[in-house]
């Protein structure tokens, strides 16, 4: 599961917003974060990779948001290896 938190955001004095996407593990197995991407160079990655997670863990990623954002939002989809199976999970910043 991957969600995005809003009440993190707090303004950097370069500019920029610094926020986090939540990323939980609900299996019963350990889980990889082993990758994330954002089009849009409106969106800087603070997180190194690869982060594991037990099952039950999360784990906040930072990442830094520079506005303005398009017209619609700037997607980032973060991608989780579990096993032989990595998940894409997109997520939304929404001006």
């Amino acid at each position: 599961m991957v969600t995005s938190l809003d009440d993190a955001d707090s303004e950097t004095p370069h500019g920029g917003i610094l926020t986090q996407i939540l990323v939980s593990n609900h299996s019963s197995s350990l889980v990889r974060v082993v990758g994330f991407s954002a089009r849009c160079s409106c969106i800087e990655r603070l997180f190194d990779l690869p982060r594991v997670l037990a099952p039950g863990d999360e784990v906040a990623l930072e990442v830094k948001i520079y506005l303005p954002l398009p017209e619609g939002g700037a997607p980032a989809i973060v991608f989780v290896e579990e096993g032989q199976t990595v998940w894409k999970r997109k997520v939304y910043f929404i001006q």
